[in-house]
């Protein structure tokens, strides 16, 4: 029983540094423009030219700008999320950092493992359609000659492994490594190129389409929205998918020049100028062709043929051929820097952790170059795209429930967490006792009568609703989505009845304990609605996955916690003797090398600066 309890307290011990938040390995080189320009390459790819099309085909016809702006909203309310605790931990690992300091260290192995399949699956897909893409323009030649060459003529047989070798894919990729390694101000141009090129390729086609412009096509091919609000909503659903950049722009805080400002900024912009681009695209596309006539594999380019107009088919072209290398490139760039965190931590092996001469995480650019190359040469794009859906919903929900964590939590226990200088810490204007005269997580005056609700943890009945809130929720979308045709429509009513109310009640008791006083230099506002509003749209998209990827994902999952069981749980930062802790003399937030370990409201503090002799 003490070696179980032992391990329990290990897997969700949790590592805070006490470091000035801008002292760092890398290099501080991104302004606030860079981290825009990063956040739209990573979302403004492919999907603009196709994905955009094939929702106003199937489901949500001209209403698409519509849908458009709904997964916007939604995007917006998990952006905000990002942003407080972007604001507050400045530093690379984006949701994998924020669930070590916070939850412990198991979930936040969990997380980071999940974001690292997110982050392969997007790079090595990008690079297989880049590969695709060209040739396609080239009519096979490049599969021919593959082929031919390599293959002897003919091409392998194997249901799991591409047909033939992807080597514009495997070059795609070594072309992104050798970027990385030239340092954060190459890529950071990189990207920009990448930007600019982009949105003038989509200036281009949005003042090209103006001479073919037929109003009639949003009345005489069933109105603006022929598939009424439910085509809208699942069209919604679909192009959420485009807003993914939080991530990739939390990832890069360590190489900001000014994180705490520039993260929340990026966020909002990118999305916002994503959708507008989104949004004109899809009513410019709807107003050339009628909805109905609009082609899934080459929505624009197909919708100028029927004019004979072959010039928007190059445009086209030489667009996606630069989103697609702006969005795999930061997709790789998200990698490397997920690796790099993880590794400094030790929870990955600590020899990815080197910097080279130009401060750049070499040997973390290297490993998940080559692993990156191996997974784009051999295996095929579809099994692919559903991986990469998994880890990105994943962390955002994860992030989400955070917000909510910490807004119930002793603001004394934030404050060990998130230390930005004394200035920032505690606000001129708020005297100190006001700021810790609420105590975080505790019943409110008027429901202390309700004693079974009470904990001598502040927090703890939260943290276990805001679990039971989740539970309840799957099961109810389970119920919706999956099960509704085998249970029958009466037995499904009385499950989603069951299921909404443990939800409901999870949410009521939430709100009978108190919010902390903090005040982060970025909050979200209507805590915990909105965190909860997030949540339900992430479960609802992670129910809708097939089974098939989930089996894979939970593969991948299984590889993981054996190497942290074997490696990273022995080898963590988090790892020292509790028994001969030295009590903190000093909470500055200069300190280095200073740890502190907690599990939910009990803190044993820790510093392992040499002592200084007498």
């Amino acid at each position: 029983m003490e070696t179980l309890k032992k391990i329990k307290e290990n897997i969700n011990r949790r590592r805070i540094l006490h470091v000035n938040t801008l002292d760092t390995d890398l290099n501080r080189y991104m302004t606030t423009f860079d981290l825009v320009s990063l956040g739209i390459s990573h979302t403004m790819g492919i999907g603009i030219f196709i994905l955009v099309g094939s929702v106003a085909k199937t489901l949500a016809g001209p209403a698409v700008a519509l849908s458009i702006l709904i997964s916007a909203i939604c995007a917006l309310l998990s952006a905000l999320n990002y942003a407080e605790l972007g604001s507050r931990v400045p530093r690379s690992g984006s949701a994998y950092v924020y669930v070590y300091m916070v939850a412990g260290e198991i979930w936040a192995f969990a997380i980071g493992w999940t974001m690292l399949l997110e982050y392969i699956a997007a790079t090595t897909s990008v690079a297989s359609t880049f590969s695709m893409v060209l040739d396609t323009t080239f009519n096979g030649l490049i599969k021919n000659v593959t082929v031919h060459l390599l293959l002897s003529g003919h091409e392998w047989q194997s249901p799991y492994f591409v047909h033939y070798p992807n080597i514009i894919a495997g070059m795609f990729i070594c072309l992104f490594i050798v970027i990385l390694l030239s340092g954060i101000g190459s890529s950071s141009k990189f990207i920009n190129i990448m930007v600019y090129s982009l949105i003038a390729i989509l200036l281009v086609f949005i003042g090209y389409s103006l001479q073919y412009i037929d109003i009639s096509n949003w009345s005489n091919y069933g109105g603006f929205m022929p598939t009424g609000m439910l085509g809208v909503i699942a069209g919604a659903a679909k192009v959420f998918f485009l807003f993914g950049s939080f991530e990739v722009i939390c990832a890069s805080s360590e190489e900001c020049r000014d994180p705490i400002k520039s993260v929340p900024i990026a966020l909002v912009l990118c999305i916002v100028v994503y959708a507008i681009f989104a949004m004109i695209c899809g009513l410019c596309l709807t107003l050339v062709v009628p909805w109905t006539e609009i082609s899934q594999a080459s929505p624009i380019s197909e919708a100028f043929m029927q004019y004979g107009d072959v010039f928007p088919t190059y445009l086209v072209t030489v667009g996606m051929l630069f989103g697609i290398t702006g969005s795999g490139f930061t997709g790789m760039y998200g990698l490397t820097r997920l690796v790099y965190a993880i590794a400094v931590d030790k929870l990955l092996f600590s020899f990815l952790a080197n910097l080279s001469h130009n401060r750049v995480p070499a040997a973390s650019v290297i490993v998940a170059g080559i692993i990156s190359l191996i997974v784009a040469l051999f295996l095929p794009f579809d099994s692919l795209v559903d991986l990469l859906n998994i880890g990105s919903i994943s962390s955002y929900l994860a992030v989400a429930a955070l917000v909510v964590i910490l807004r119930y939590r002793p603001i004394q226990e934030n404050d060990m967490f998130f230390k930005l200088d004394q200035e920032k810490t505690i606000c001129e204007d708020t005297p100190e006792s006001n700021r810790k005269s609420v105590i975080g997580g505790t019943l409110k005056k008027q429901f202390k009568c309700l004693h079974f609700l009470e904990s001598q943890i502040p927090g703890r009945v939260v943290v276990i609703c805001l679990g039971t809130f989740i539970i309840c929720s799957w099961c109810c979308f389970l119920a919706v989505f999956k099960y509704h045709t085998v249970l029958g429509e009466g037995p499904t009513l009385i499950l989603i009845f069951v299921f909404s109310l443990g939800s409901v009640g999870s949410v009521g008791i939430i709100l009978l304990h108190h919010q902390n006083n903090d005040d982060p230099p970025i909050k979200v506002p209507w805590v915990p609605f909105a965190p909860f509003i997030s949540i339900l749209c992430n479960i609802c998209l992670l129910v809708n996955i097939p089974a098939e990827s989930w089996s894979k994902f939970l593969v991948w999952l299984l590889a993981g916690l054996i190497i942290y069981f074997c490696y990273g749980y022995h080898h963590s930062n988090a790892v020292v003797d509790t028994n001969a802790a030295i009590p903190k003399q000093d909470s500055s937030p200069l300190l280095n090398d200073s740890e502190e370990i907690s599990n939910f409201g009990t803190t044993e503090m820790v510093d392992l600066r040499p002592q200084e002799k007498n």
